[in-house]
């Protein structure tokens, strides 16, 4: 935004709050201030229309502060909407990354700011960028249950298959944290329900790890293979027998799940379990 221009600015009061605002938001950038303490200013303009002129001599819409953020980053993380529809037009780039490797469009979908997602986009941000710790837009909307920005994304060219660092999916992380909505939206556009992590865990597994019984049974349904094995020759029937998930057990069970599958130790998955209603199940289902 124009910094300069705002100094020229009469100090009545329908201005003075922006101008405080801008001035202490631009000491704090050329200081290289902590995220914080530099968003805090910047965020304040969030809530008030900021009338300035367009001419060229205008601040660098992509100047950073010492850890690499820029405003269009900061205005994405909290969702200001017109700040960062400003600085687009001024010609932010939509895809400068701070020190972590997040662009504008990984922060606005991590905290579900699904205009913000939507108008990114539309201004060619790309959506399948990771962070440093390989998470995508499309991860970090899906695992934390935000559909909107997940539909937008989608919509936007997103790549649904793309992995984290961990080797994790959209839908496996979704799965992990029980967000049914999402699950459904993404087996219906194409997810690959028996991807699995570096470690070998399955959307199934998580889910029945979790005790997630509706999640499970999308999964099922839409053909997840019941008795596909991590790294430590373990099954979603040994996620949820150690987690004491009896009706998670049983739904594996009906769906063909084998009960004396052993793991890389030999042991089935009756060896994880206390719960008496599991070994029951598991005991029925060995012996018919």
């Amino acid at each position: 935004v124009g910094f300069q221009s705002f100094r020229n600015m009469h100090h009545n009061s329908r201005v003075a709050p922006e101008f405080d605002h801008l001035c202490r938001a631009k000491r704090q950038f050329v200081l290289g201030a902590d995220q914080d303490r530099l968003g805090g200013h910047l965020f304040q303009l969030g809530r008030v229309k900021i009338g300035y002129d367009r001419r060229p001599d205008h601040a660098d819409p992509d100047q950073r502060s010492a850890n690499s953020t820029t405003a269009l980053y900061l205005a994405a993380q909290n969702g200001h909407t017109d700040v960062a529809g400003a600085l687009l037009d001024h010609g932010a780039n939509p895809d400068l990354c701070p020190d972590n490797g997040a662009s504008p469009l990984i922060i606005a979908s991590q905290f579900g700011h699904s205009d913000l997602v939507r108008l990114l986009l539309e201004n060619e941000a790309d959506p399948d960028l990771h962070d440093n710790n390989g998470s995508t837009a499309l991860i970090m909307a899906a695992q934390n249950g935000y559909d909107d920005a997940v539909t937008a994304l989608l919509q936007g060219g997103a790549n649904i298959n793309l992995h984290d660092n961990n080797g994790a999916s959209a839908l496996i992380l979704a799965a992990q944290e029980g967000q049914e909505k999402i699950i459904r939206l993404l087996l219906s556009e194409g997810a690959l329900v028996d991807d699995q992590t570096a470690n070998g865990n399955t959307a199934l597994v998580l889910a029945s790890l979790r005790g997630h019984t509706k999640i499970v049974k999308q999964l099922l349904d839409q053909g997840a293979t019941v008795d596909l094995k991590t790294n430590t020759g373990a099954t979603a029937l040994f996620a949820a027998a150690s987690r004491g998930h009896s009706q998670v057990v049983n739904m594996l069970l009906e769906n063909g799940a084998d009960p004396a599958i052993e793991d890389s130790d030999g042991r089935t998955a009756f060896y994880y379990t206390k719960d008496f209603n599991v070994r029951a199940l598991l005991t029925a289902y060995r012996d018919k």
